[in-house]
């Protein structure tokens, strides 16, 4: 049995559909259910999980921006019920699995050896005081903190820029075919299919507590992912882009996370994600084809 807290989430709904396709058994609970500590403890006493993956998380709709809006509602999700989870599950003993962000750094830093790793300074954070960060971005380098330091039986998973196959007005590719104009900037990226299987193998397998980046292998950029996609015929013909990165911060809020992370450390657990453009290629050839199941 796998308690899963989240239930309409873009991430959660994903795992949903993994759970049911290779017919795991699971519970998912909403976030109101979640946010009770005297409820949660409930359900974990009834379903007696193996172990709980936690889903849950404040992204901001359409984007981080509304963050900056919403700035309570954000903290209070990120990082204080996800205190709570992490309280709730130790006290009874369940391993936690906790779905976090690599949005916590920023640089293009594209040379494999530059690459950000799990123990790396997050300095794109609330605890980098010389650089701004987004509150999104803050609140996820915190929560990581808290939950790790609440239950030591914790495995964080950190994702970039979600895509599959499936438009959806969270999918970064959706969101680079439809703007207006866009940011080219390197960057990690995670197929959600691909990252739901590497969760549930990694906490499955019990593979050793502590922080794990779960992209697809190496960096690339919108431009480049656009003439990808011009290559399958999908998307537009010709797309506007920001000039500069000055450009493209004077139309937004607040500044966003920039980066590419180091992938070895879960590939040496024997889990493997795929090169990001050999995923991008497989989501283009079966593009907004819902009932594909490629990559599980």
């Amino acid at each position: 049995m796998v308690l899963l807290l989240g239930k309409n989430g873009y991430i959660s709904r994903r795992f949903i559909d993994f759970f049911e396709f290779k017919k795991i058994q699971y519970k998912s609970v909403s976030l109101k259910e979640s946010e009770s500590p005297y409820v949660l403890e409930s359900i974990l006493k009834q379903t007696k999980p193996r172990f709980v993956i936690n889903a849950i998380g404040y992204t901001g709709v359409p984007n981080v921006d509304s963050c900056e809006d919403h700035k309570e509602e954000c903290l209070y999700v990120n990082v204080v019920l996800a205190e709570i989870v992490a309280n709730e599950c130790r006290k009874a003993n369940v391993p936690l699995g906790f779905i976090s962000s690599g949005c916590i750094y920023n640089e293009d830093k594209i040379e494999w050896w530059n690459t950000f790793k799990e123990s790396d300074y997050p300095n794109f954070s609330f605890y980098n005081q010389n650089k701004k960060c987004s509150w999104y971005s803050g609140t996820k380098a915190l929560g990581e903190n808290i939950v790790g330091k609440s239950w030591d039986r914790t495995r964080i998973f950190r994702l970039r820029m979600p895509f599959n196959h499936l438009e959806n007005s969270k999918n970064y590719l959706s969101k680079i075919f439809n703007y207006d104009k866009v940011w080219s900037s390197m960057n990690s990226l995670t197929n959600v299919d691909e990252f739901v299987r590497a969760v549930y193998q990694a906490m499955n397998a019990e593979t050793p507590y502590g922080i794990y980046n779960v992209c697809n292998h190496g960096g690339i950029s919108a431009k480049q992912i656009h003439n990808l996609a011009k290559s399958f015929k999908i998307g537009k013909e010709s797309y506007s882009y920001f000039k500069n990165e000055n450009e493209f911060i004077s139309v937004i809020k607040t500044p966003r996370s920039n980066c590419v992370l180091n992938t070895s450390k879960i590939k040496t657990e024997g889990i493997y994600m795929l090169p990001v453009e050999e995923s991008l290629e497989k989501c283009f050839k079966v593009w907004n084809q819902k009932e594909s199941t490629i990559f599980w």
